[in-house]
């Protein structure tokens, strides 16, 4: 599985950190704004319609994961498509969007998973 991947700016290190890759696309810049100003890196930040947008344009073509703080609850679940499916750790949000609806069953990303083991190393094993 190589998913897309989306990460808030608190999330965003820890996320490169446990995939080992470097392309992840952000969903707010916080203090990251200047470092996204460049044109190289520009295009890596995708907030509201321009979020959505890509998540559609994607839909049933390419995994998806999203990882956001519980502050951007509202926001993340506005643009979320049917088949998107959600995992919480305390203040941690993962989002699977799966390649066709119903190809991930409910419960896999239950405790030993990839996702939950990104959250336990970036928290001290606090999830």
């Amino acid at each position: 599985m190589n998913p897309i991947l989306f990460s808030d700016d608190i999330l965003i290190h820890a996320v490169n950190w446990n995939y080992k890759r470097d392309d992840v696309y952000m969903t707010g810049a916080g203090e990251s704004k200047h470092g996204l100003s460049f044109s190289d890196s520009s295009f890596r930040l995708l907030e509201g319609e321009n979020l959505k947008q890509f998540i559609t344009q994607h839909l049933n073509k390419d995994e998806m994961v999203i990882v956001h703080h519980s502050d951007a609850d509202t926001r993340m679940q506005a643009i979320m498509p049917a088949q998107a499916q959600q995992s919480r750790w305390g203040k941690f949000v993962l989002w699977y969007i799966p390649l066709a609806e119903g190809l991930l069953k409910q419960g896999q990303l239950d405790e030993g998973s990839l996702n939950e083991g990104m959250l336990r190393k970036e928290t001290g094993g606090q999830v």
